[in-house]
């Protein structure tokens, strides 16, 4: 599906992903976004504003980059910083950044232990879920 309504996506999808956690039985100590952080032109992705919102540490784990150059394992901004470290699971690249009250070098060690043959499992359970209850909606 395209996105028709380019730029600002933390502030059409973030009160989304917030209700969503607000409903969650069990705080987590980190959530993992399906998003940028800081590997955004503004340097504030989905992830930065999930975390900042609910004071907690996030990591933002997008599926492609439209800002910064690769250079090896690390995603630069134009000014040389690290915007991101790239995590090679199997078929495709996925972009590990500092959303909210985490380091980078942190947020991606956390990352690497929730990868299981290839999934990140977190994100791969969450999207199963949201597969099934679009499923049943339709029902």
């Amino acid at each position: 599906m395209w996105n028709i309504f380019p730029g600002l996506f933390g502030f059409r999808e973030g009160p989304l992903v917030l209700a969503a956690m607000r409903n969650l039985t069990v705080e987590p100590d980190v959530s993992l976004v399906d998003g940028h952080g800081r590997s955004h032109p503004r340097r504030f992705g989905l992830a930065c504003h999930v975390g900042l919102t609910l004071g907690k540490p996030t990591i933002g784990m997008a599926k492609s980059t439209f800002f910064g150059r690769r250079n090896g394992a690390e995603l630069l901004g134009p000014d040389g910083s690290v915007l991101a470290r790239i995590l090679e699971n199997g078929k495709r690249s996925r972009y590990v950044s500092v959303g909210h009250l985490i380091r980078l070098e942190d947020a991606f060690a956390l990352v690497e232990v929730c990868v299981k043959g290839g999934r990140i499992v977190p994100l791969g359970l969450a999207h199963d879920e949201s597969v099934r209850l679009a499923k049943e909606d339709y029902r």
